[in-house]
């Protein structure tokens, strides 16, 4: 006889299942039944995690303002925790990343570029200037330049993820 899953866990698991099959009614239940279940037994990494899922649900449902206040939640909720290095810097690299493509989406680029800022910070102190963690977030900035009409920055940006991902393939065994 094999111990009951943490119900934390399999909440999470069905909600991330039924968002891959585009249940995202289900896929909400789940992850906000996650949610509640993480306060009520004061897991805060469980609860950031199924906030983020919930802001992902709501963002393919372009619910904009769901989703921003749950990545927002989510990611207080790591920048506070005493996470050990990289699974803190992961979600929060992941939940400024959802943040910047939320407000690109919306148009609102000052704060895209700003998230998209922190993250590559984030990724830079995580995993070193030259790690191809960062190329998402190099990309997304120089996307938000060009947009912007910063076309020099956007370049650079552009060229610094092209090295990087070079780079990373060179390394990798033939």
């Amino acid at each position: 006889l094999g111990c009951a899953a943490d119900p934390r866990t399999a909440l999470n698991a069905a909600a991330e299942k039924e968002f891959k099959a585009r249940n995202y009614s289900e896929a909400e239940k789940y992850a906000a039944a996650a949610v509640k279940e993480s306060v009520q037994s004061k897991q805060e990494r469980t609860q950031a995690i199924s906030l983020f899922q919930l802001g992902e649900i709501y963002m393919a449902q372009q619910r904009y303002a769901e989703a921003e206040e749950n990545l927002q939640r989510s990611l207080e909720i790591f920048q506070r925790a005493e996470e050990p290095p990289p699974f803190g810097r992961y979600w929060t690299t992941a939940n400024l990343h959802r943040l910047g493509f939320l407000y690109e989406t919306l148009g609102r680029y000052a704060e895209a570029d700003n998230s998209y800022r922190r993250m590559l910070a984030t990724a830079e102190k995580a995993y070193g200037t030259g790690n191809p963690e960062m190329v998402p977030a190099l990309n997304a900035l120089s996307r938000i330049g060009s947009v912007q009409r910063r076309y020099n920055e956007a370049e650079a940006l552009s060229r610094r993820a092209l090295v990087i991902a070079d780079d990373s393939s060179s390394r990798e065994p033939a």
